[in-house]
């Protein structure tokens, strides 16, 4: 049986939850690139904030996401909530100098999408757009 990651996080902070789910309720999904990205670069600067860590360079376009840890950076291949959330949480971990895994991060970043917006979630999963998510969990 594979892993449920989504539901893998109990105890996603409140106020993390809150900032995701502003943002979408901000129109993020009916926003064009430009918007989403500007909504992107504001919903890491305010989860670095509420962190207290530097905030990261965060670069679009990019062939595959992921987390430079010399450089501070945030790669991004589209305009992907649970990608950034990702990436943040690999960010966030070598910054706090945290245990820091694939599995660490995958599971804050579905929890946190998940308990943010559950039909958004929901949506992408039945379409099969989100990785690791079983789209037969949610018929």
């Amino acid at each position: 049986m594979e892993k449920k990651y989504y539901l893998s996080y109990k105890n996603i902070e409140p106020k993390n939850i809150e900032l995701v789910r502003s943002l979408i309720k901000g129109g993020y999904y009916k926003k064009d690139v430009e918007g989403k990205r500007e909504d992107i670069i504001k919903l890491v600067e305010s989860f670095c904030e509420y962190y207290d860590i530097e905030v990261p360079e965060i670069l679009f376009n990019k062939p595959t996401p992921c987390y430079d840890t010399i450089c501070n950076e945030i790669h991004l291949s589209n305009e992907s909530i649970v990608s950034l959330l990702h990436e943040f949480k690999h960010c966030l971990q070598h910054i706090k100098q945290l245990k820091n895994t694939e599995d660490i991060a995958r599971g804050w970043s579905l929890s946190l999408f998940y308990r943010a917006s559950k039909n958004n979630f929901t949506k992408l999963a039945k379409e099969d757009k989100i990785l690791f998510v079983d789209k037969n969990d949610f018929k």
